[in-house]
């Protein structure tokens, strides 16, 4: 399952932020930010191409991968030539307290995520303008 949420900027400028749910046997990112050059609004044609992108390879596409298929590797470049893909990582859920791991308590814990999210989105905002 995939959530998607469309953050406008203003000035008909957007940035995406996308969470998949991993298994807990599943290792890697589960958020992930997406944009573009000019922050310009993603068509349904292009999110069509990056959920079928997602869905081929069972996690987020990255440019790095390899395709199975030329027609595959054609579309994720031409994607790729217009999107940027960041990885949000999430922050630690867990701490040492007398050697042993202990969950973070969830309200500290959503507070820290929330400020890690605004952390990452103003970076990027401000990094790619």
């Amino acid at each position: 399952q995939i959530v998607w949420v469309e953050i406008a900027l203003g000035n008909d400028q957007f940035i995406y932020l996308m969470e998949i749910e991993l298994t807990e046997s599943e290792s890697g990112r589960s958020t992930l930010c997406v944009f573009n050059n000019n922050f310009k609004y993603m068509n349904e044609e292009d999110f069509r191409v990056f959920l079928g992108m997602t869905a081929i390879q069972n996690g987020w596409p990255r440019e790095s991968h390899q395709w199975k298929s030329d027609k595959a590797t054609v579309v994720a470049n031409k994607y790729f030539s217009t999107y940027i893909h960041f990885s949000i990582t999430h922050p630690v859920s867990t701490q040492r307290r007398n050697g042993k791991k202990v969950p973070i308590d969830s309200d500290k814990l959503k507070s820290k995520w929330a400020s890690n999210i605004e952390e990452n989105l103003s970076d990027i905002v401000n990094n790619n303008q």
